[in-house]
């Protein structure tokens, strides 16, 4: 009889592990989505931006995020002295400058920020999340093109910005409330070494299994991914989720794209329309 049971329970076992992939439940439900707004008040390029919103990727943009959303996503680059600044663009300060972030000096970034956008220090937006934002996220774009600094070595400038991160999550004890995202596998690589409670999201634009795959041979949290490639399936995201893996996805800009993507649970939403979904109402 007991032969008899054990056979049994191996047959259970084995066609359960045959239906893996189809018959395992998302660990995300619409309920549990982060929600983190676009630069925080949202892109500047956006039409629909509200007016009286700050303009993206400065300290009081962060806070937008914060007060309406589950937190912010800003754009990350660093200076020469260390600094981590917030700031998107590679070229610095307005389209028709030849210089970038990574080859200027902090009194020179301070000297030519805009007068209606001023720089935010990464370090300033951290220390107001460890003290006033407790239960709130934010996750971090790593910029890396800088088509005017062709010889920049990415080893040393990768390496010097992930020990800045990973000192300042510390200090501020956020580490599980911060996110980074980025396409530069050089730097989530280190960042896996020197801060592995940070989530890691690989940054990609299209075919969403092969991202996957990435992810698992390099030991990646997820991945954060443009909501309008076709690959972006149930199936593929179901997918994801059975290999343990997360997904950010990005940039949404109408209630009926965020019901849509909604529907296929992710675990994060980027999004320019803050006031529309906000989660103060």
């Amino acid at each position: 009889m007991k032969q008899l049971t054990c056979v049994f329970l191996c047959i259970l076992i084995i066609f359960a592990s045959c239906n893996k992939d189809n018959e395992i439940p998302s660990p995300t439900n619409s309920s549990t989505i982060k929600y983190l707004g676009h630069r925080g008040s949202g892109s500047d390029d956006f039409i629909g931006k509200d007016s009286l919103f700050p303009p993206e990727n400065t300290f009081q943009a962060m806070l937008i995020g914060f007060q309406y959303l589950n937190g912010s996503e800003t754009d990350i680059q660093m200076s020469l002295d260390g600094t981590i600044w917030l700031w998107h663009d590679h070229n610095f300060p307005n389209t028709s400058s030849n210089l970038s972030i990574p080859e200027l000096h902090d009194t020179t970034i301070l000297r030519l920020q805009p007068i209606n956008k001023p720089l935010a220090k990464l370090d300033s937006v951290l220390y107001w999340m460890s003290k006033y934002a407790y239960t709130k996220y934010i996750s971090l774009d790593v910029k890396g093109y800088f088509p005017y600094i062709p010889n920049l070595d990415y080893f040393v400038y990768f390496n010097r910005m992930t020990d800045s991160i990973s000192a300042m999550v510390r200090r501020y004890h956020i580490e599980r409330r911060v996110f980074v995202e980025t396409d530069y596998t050089m730097f989530l690589d280190f960042m896996k070494i020197k801060e592995p409670l940070v989530d890691r999201y690989l940054l990609a634009y299209t075919d969403l299994r092969s991202a996957i795959n990435t992810c698992i041979d390099r030991e990646y949290t997820g991945i954060s991914f443009a909501y309008y490639d076709t690959s972006l399936t149930e199936q593929n995201i179901k997918y994801l989720h059975s290999k343990g893996l997360k997904i950010q996805v990005w940039t949404l800009h109408s209630i009926e794209s965020i019901e849509q993507i909604k529907n296929l649970y992710p675990d994060v939403i980027q999004t320019d329309i803050i006031k529309e979904i906000s989660l103060t109402k």
